[in-house]
């Protein structure tokens, strides 16, 4: 029997985790679902296998969230998806090693691919 694979979603618009949620569980994953950016300890001990977040949470930035668990030995092979809306979100997903980036509004095929890209179907 295999294990689901973990998503983790941080998003802070209800309408937009609430889509994300269901297009991820419609890929028969595990769904970890946040309104707020975590501490990286929390990442390391939860050890989500694809992150999946918004560039501004709460007044904070993805990108940061990002780039501080791309600098940890711990959860620096995560894939990150960084969702937003803001200009230049290629140059913000870069600047913190995010592995992929997705403009909002988005395409949910193209939300689909991307996950498929980094985690494999599970069978």
């Amino acid at each position: 029997m295999h294990t689901k694979k973990k998503v983790l979603i941080i998003e802070d618009d209800e309408d937009t985790s609430d889509l994300l949620v269901f297009e991820t569980k419609q890929l028969k994953l595990r769904v970890v679902n946040t309104s707020d950016i975590l501490p990286v300890s929390a990442i390391e001990e939860m050890s989500p296998d694809l992150i999946i977040t918004d560039h501004y949470v709460n007044g904070k930035l993805g990108g940061d969230f990002c780039l501080a668990l791309k600098s940890n030995l711990l959860t620096h092979k995560i894939p990150i998806i960084l969702l937003s809306a803001a200009t230049g979100l290629a140059q913000i997903a870069a600047d913190c090693h995010a592995d992929a980036f997705l403009e909002k509004p988005f395409n949910l095929s193209e939300l689909e691919n991307l996950i498929n890209t980094f985690l494999q179907p599970v069978i």
